[in-house]
């Protein structure tokens, strides 16, 4: 008798196990949805294992070094937790709808540096017709007055154009190697600082750090293990340098809102904010809700952007076009008059 009831609970606990293995997989299943592509094969990998049975420990000790590094870091600490799946999913979540705000800014910014290295393209072009592929030292040969000043001016005109481009072109060949080849947190230690999208980038990794906090001490961590935590989980991403320093910060003794209010991501606008988080009973609460405010603190900013952008747009790409073609006009027209004047000698002397 005692060993049938032994072997109905283990059927039980088993079944409970399973069923357990089976929500977690259903979990990771969402999470793919919303993961970044990269990420979609493993955790497609992970739910499969464990509809199989098999235990998330298991089957992430077993792929660990087939994932990318911030996903596995991601997952080595949601294996400590008590609902890991839920983690993974609220996790993605945050990071996806992140990721689309930083889509909507950047969105704002590539099309005006398109229609400015456009614009310079076409200067350089015209400056480049005008100087190498027309021949203009025959308008030093007439001895008028003032032809050495306007070939002068359309050299320096020339120089002056493709100056910007080189500037330009060398800017864009920075960033694009601190993106590729930086290490992850050079991206935002740069692009925090640039006018307009530096600011509502710095809310956005903010609001990630906060997100990132509620949910380990939502499942049970304290304050001090939720900042070891956190900083393990971003550990591979660009806010390993941020996450690191708070950490630090709270293992010293140091309040959260203290901590986070002197990272390098804080700024005038959230420090008030921040430091009003130790002033909360349910820190909970008062993460989720600061990372709200985060949230529609940047889509205000998007907002703003999306109305200023067109007009410094137009002036920018207008200060451009202005400045390489208005030379070239106020250079030819003294010869354009001296074609005309000579034109109209030519008539005359044909008449008498």
């Amino acid at each position: 008798m005692s060993s049938l009831t032994t072997n109905v609970v283990d059927a039980e606990i088993l079944q409970e196990v399973s069923a357990r293995h089976l929500v977690d997989a259903l979990k990771l299943r969402l999470a793919v949805q919303v993961a970044p592509v990269k990420w979609q094969a493993p955790l497609s990998q992970l739910a499969d294992a464990m509809e199989q049975g098999k235990a998330l420990e298991e089957v992430v000790q077993s792929g660990a070094s087939r994932m990318p590094k911030e996903l596995k870091c991601l997952v080595q600490e949601s294996i400590k937790l008590p609902e890991p799946g839920q983690f993974l999913v609220e996790c993605l979540k945050a990071r996806d709808e992140i990721r689309s705000s930083w889509r909507d800014l950047a969105r704002l910014c590539i099309y005006p540096v398109c229609l400015l290295v456009f614009s310079l393209l076409v200067g350089v072009g015209f400056s480049f017709c005008i100087n190498y592929m027309i021949d203009t030292t025959w308008i030093e040969d007439f001895g008028l007055a003032g032809v050495e000043s306007t070939v002068e001016a359309l050299r320096d005109q020339h120089h002056a154009m493709i100056s910007m481009a080189l500037i330009l072109g060398w800017v864009g060949l920075l960033l694009l190697t601190i993106y590729f080849v930086g290490p992850p947190w050079a991206w935002v230690a740069v692009m925090g600082g640039v006018m307009l999208v530096g600011k509502p980038l710095r809310w956005l990794h903010m609001r990630e750090i906060l997100h990132r906090y509620y949910l380990f001490i939502y499942q049970g961590l304290s304050l001090p293990e939720a900042s070891t935590a956190v900083s393990r989980s971003f550990s591979a991403s660009s806010q390993a340098v941020v996450t690191r320093k708070i950490s630090e910060r709270i293992e010293a003794g140091t309040t959260l809102g203290h901590a986070l209010a002197s990272s390098l991501l804080s700024d005038g606008i959230l420090r008030p904010i921040l430091f009003m988080m130790d002033q909360r009973q349910d820190l909970t609460s008062a993460l989720r809700e600061n990372a709200q405010l985060l949230g529609w603190l940047v889509d205000r900013r998007c907002r703003g952007l999306s109305a200023m952008v067109p007009v410094f747009m137009l002036l920018g790409v207008g200060a451009v076009v202005w400045s390489a073609l208005t030379v070239y006009f106020l250079g030819l027209s003294p010869l354009i008059t001296m074609i005309s004047m000579l034109a109209t000698w030519e008539m005359q002397w044909v008449i008498f």
